[in-house]
């Protein structure tokens, strides 16, 4: 059966219209992309991310400069995070983020697929009276700025997961506010690693539970004065225990491989590290 000459001009007419339409979002789409190139847009883009982290987590929030790579990969340079204490969190010249949108914008379990972190500090603090680190409450905060489906109490936590990180001349503090001062002997409460050169995968954080797999990681702990020539191991924080699994340490003077695990009631045991803390070793060398 042969089409009416009315019919065949409408789809004619329709089909010039649809193919007008995805030339005109084709177009869009090249001038969006295109446009978030400009200086000047990625000046206003970084002002407002700024202002809307700042604003809904309570984490003081500036970035000088942002470089947007297209649409899996952003640039941070002079970056400073300060936490809910106004303590400094993150001081850094630049932040490399490669990322996924779909995995970053998933509510349940967000990831990115790189971070590699450059010349300047990162500060993992616990106030007093607080079992979270500062770096899982900022997190945590960030996560609920995305609407998702209501929390079932009786699963797990959202889990925020890099698949691999790079350091690059950078410092790490690990420093527990509420611990009493430790005057003799190793403090726990107080770590401070200078001049690290690090590569890690896997790491993750789940509630108070904080994860990674160091792959290696050079460079110098001030309170004890231990200089590591390598450390690997998969570690896990929270706040009953810390595990060093695959644990392969080498210092001028030493070298310990295997297993490590301090046990503890709370975050508040490791002031009393002599007395209220299990240690569960497997070592060699």
């Amino acid at each position: 059966m042969e089409k009416s000459p009315k019919v065949t001009e409408f789809l004619i007419k329709a089909f010039r219209l649809l193919s007008r339409l995805v030339l005109f979002v084709l177009i869009l789409f090249l001038l969006v992309a295109l446009s978030i190139q400009i200086p000047f847009v990625q000046t206003r883009i970084t002002k407002a991310l700024t202002e809307f982290i700042t604003k809904n987590s309570q984490f003081q929030t500036r970035i000088c400069k942002v470089r947007i790579r297209w649409w899996d990969a952003v640039s941070l340079n002079d970056v400073v995070v300060r936490d809910h204490h106004d303590s400094l969190m993150v001081d850094l010249r630049e932040v490399y983020i490669d990322f996924s949108i779909r995995s970053l914008l998933n509510t349940q379990n967000p990831s990115i697929d790189q971070i590699k972190l450059e010349e300047g500090n990162v500060r993992l603090l616990f106030h007093a009276d607080e079992s979270y680190i500062n770096l899982a409450e900022f997190i945590a905060r960030i996560n609920d700025l995305f609407p998702s489906a209501p929390r079932d109490p009786n699963k797990k936590p959202s889990k925020f997961s890099i698949e691999n990180i790079h350091l690059d001349k950078t410092s790490l503090d690990i420093i527990n506010y509420g611990a009493i001062p430790i005057t003799e002997g190793f403090d726990f409460n107080n770590l401070k690693f200078r001049d690290l050169i690090a590569d890690a995968d896997g790491f993750y954080v789940q509630g108070p539970e904080i994860g990674v797999k160091v792959n290696y990681m050079r460079g110098e702990e001030l309170t004890s004065g231990l200089v590591f020539q390598q450390l690997k191991t998969v570690f896990t924080y929270t706040p009953t225990f810390m595990e060093f699994d695959d644990l392969f340490l080498r210092s001028n003077q030493t070298e310990v491989k295997n297993y490590l695990r301090f046990s503890y009631d709370s975050v508040g045991a490791l002031s009393y590290f002599n007395s209220r803390v299990t240690i569960l070793a497997r070592l060699e060398e």
